[in-house]
């Protein structure tokens, strides 16, 4: 017997040793085999790209929702407090979140100084006062692949400020 046989000749049956050699020169089945193992993975990874562009949109949605505010913000001649509630409804509506995930403060800033101070603080002096509203959405997105185990929900945050006056 050829010596590849040598140490397997009782475990195997001259027939079962022909039928090997045939199946270890046979290449027609490869596809088939890579396909399974390859097919999985190309799944779970299209998953993934689905979901991560999914999660880009809606935070590109709420960065819309915030700019949208800002615009009816810098519209409006004047803004109380009836405006600002109105202005919050809206973003409310367009984000699709709950009233309490949108946080809309005034900030006062004193002349050209980068600090801003509470809505009722008055700037010394003759410095020129300016009023600066902030719109703060808070949104939760939630991957398909939490449903199976893996990661948590992302917590998506998106704050813009406008100068009204």
């Amino acid at each position: 017997m050829p010596s590849e046989t040598s140490g397997t000749a009782s475990i195997w049956s001259p027939d079962m040793l022909d039928l090997w050699r045939k199946l270890k020169s046979d290449e027609r089945g490869a596809v088939l085999v890579e396909t399974a193992v390859i097919a999985p993975v190309l799944l779970i990874m299209s998953i993934g790209a689905y979901d991560v562009s999914r999660g880009v949109a809606r935070q590109t949605e709420l960065q819309e929702v915030a700019a949208e505010f800002a615009a009816i913000a810098m519209a409006r001649e004047s803004v109380g407090q009836a405006e600002l509630d109105q202005m919050k409804q809206i973003a409310v509506a367009a984000a699709g979140v709950e009233d309490s995930a949108i946080d809309v403060a005034e900030y006062v800033k004193c002349g050209i100084a980068p600090e801003l101070y509470v809505a009722t603080y008055s700037c010394p002096g003759d410095e020129e006062q300016s009023r600066i509203l902030t719109i703060s959405i808070d949104a939760t997105y939630v991957p398909t692949w939490t449903n199976f185990g893996v990661g948590e929900p992302i917590n998506l945050t998106v704050t813009r400020s406008v100068q009204i006056q």
